[in-house]
């Protein structure tokens, strides 16, 4: 994915561009903390402080 593919998606559709990179890294190995849903992770990562995409690592083992 080219980074303005990603940022158009992000202005689009933030919640959703931030469910399919969750979805994306769970493909590919990870794990999440605490054994939290895509949608729980959505929902708190939307509701916290955090500032920018790359604080989802906060969520994953």
């Amino acid at each position: 994915m080219r980074i303005n593919n990603l940022k158009q998606l992000l202005d689009q559709d933030y919640e959703g561009t931030i469910k399919e990179l969750i979805e994306y890294e769970l493909e590919n190995g990870a794990i999440l903390e605490d054994n939290l849903s895509i949608n729980e992770v959505v929902e708190q990562f939307m509701a916290s402080g955090f500032s920018t995409i790359f604080d989802l690592k906060h969520y994953f083992k």
